[in-house]
């Protein structure tokens, strides 16, 4: 309840934060108290079932990531070492991606005649895939296991792309869903 008012009136870029309230909450409790990981904690979405739709609430997510992760980049360094390291690789890397995938999977091989470091990039991109569906399959027992290697070779074709979007776009506070 403390923060209640401030998370109600957020705003970012001169514009209301109208979405990624979970993020969001989560900020404003990280400044003065410990969030806590629960692995039998259960949490629901709902997915849209149209592919365009799918891929509108993936920006809106993105765009909410952005600017929560921002704001969480100002006070983790605060935190314990190794957690603001973590946290400040998680930052770095969805933003510099698209530019590492265009390097090595175009740049290289035209102006290089390179064409090792592509398929070194997709290959270990399969395997990152792969051990994702193992820890579903080994520990969750899950059946659908083998969608993790799927979503890994989805978002690196589809959902990658839309970070510079999402950042170009921040203060585009649409649902786009709805």
């Amino acid at each position: 309840m403390e923060v209640l008012d401030q998370w109600l009136g957020q705003h970012f870029l001169g514009v209301q934060a109208t979405f990624g309230d979970d993020r969001s909450l989560t900020n404003y409790l990280l400044r003065k108290y410990r969030v806590i990981y629960s692995a039998d904690a259960i949490a629901t979405t709902i997915v849209p079932e149209r592919h365009k739709q799918f891929l509108k609430q993936q920006l809106r997510w993105k765009k909410s990531w952005f600017r929560e992760t921002l704001i969480a980049a100002t006070f983790m360094w605060k935190k314990p070492p190794l957690a603001a390291i973590a946290f400040y690789a998680q930052l770095l890397f969805p933003i510099i991606a698209p530019l590492l995938i265009l390097r090595i999977c175009l740049w290289l091989p035209v102006a290089n005649g390179d064409f090792v470091s592509p398929a070194v990039y997709l290959l270990g991109t399969v395997l990152i895939g792969l051990m994702f569906s193992a820890y579903y399959l080994f520990w969750k027992s899950g059946r659908y296991w083998i969608y993790g290697l799927y979503f890994t070779l989805y978002y690196l074709i589809f959902l990658v792309w839309q970070m510079p979007y999402a950042i170009a776009t921040q203060r585009d506070n649409r649902w786009g869903t709805r």
